[in-house]
Parts: structure tokens; sequence; C-alpha cells
């Protein structure tokens, strides 16, 4: 089994965990916690300079980040079912995860910064 299955099962198994425990949420949330500062701080910056702004509220930012995670999940499930019948596109969670994280800054920003994009 190679590091990209490896991953694959891991987050598979945290994935369907969160639906038959509540610790399962804490887990998926410990797990992803460095993805989101990592995703979420490059995201500020590049947000920062393409648009001449200096985000003074980084940290109520990143949170921002964390706001699709339970729709995420629930969507994730789905494409988990069509992925072990052979039908879909084998993926990660978190590389899925990746574009909620943003999409999840950009509308905070979007909302409280009266910035669009």
């Amino acid at each position: 089994m190679d590091f990209y299955d490896k991953k694959l099962q891991e987050e598979f198994a945290l994935i369907r965990d969160t639906s038959e425990s509540e610790d399962g949420e804490i887990k998926i949330i410990d797990y992803l916690k460095p993805l989101v500062f990592s995703v979420g701080n490059k995201f500020i910056d590049e947000f920062e300079i393409e648009n001449g702004i200096v985000i003074e509220d980084r940290e109520i930012v990143l949170k921002s980040g964390w706001i699709h995670l339970d729709f995420a999940i629930k969507k994730y499930m789905e494409k988990i079912e069509i992925m072990e019948r052979g039908e879909g596109k084998i993926f990660i969670f978190s590389e899925y995860f990746t574009w909620f994280i943003k999409q999840g800054i950009l509308e905070y920003l979007n909302l409280n910064h009266n910035i669009s994009q």
C-alpha cells in the first residue's frame, strides 16, 4: 500500500467516524487543523496582495475556513460510495476540503470586509 492509499484509507475512516460518534468530529478537526492553518494563511496572504489590503482579524478569518466542514463531510460521504463502486475519481478528503476552506474564508471576507471577487 503506497502513501496515497494509506492516507485515503485513514481519511475514509475519519469521515465515517464523524457520522458514528461525537468524538469523530473532534478527531477530524484535529486532523485538519494544520491544513486549515496552512491553506487559510496562504489564501489570505494572496488575497491581501491581490487586493492591496491588510487583514487585521486574521485569526477570525482563519476560523471561517471551518464554516463548510459539515457540508463537505456530507458531500464527501456521498462520493465515498461512488468511489468504492469504482464509478468516480478517487481523491482524499483533505484535497477536497481545501476548496471549502478557501470558500469559507472568501465568504467571510466578502461579508465583513465589503470585498467581492
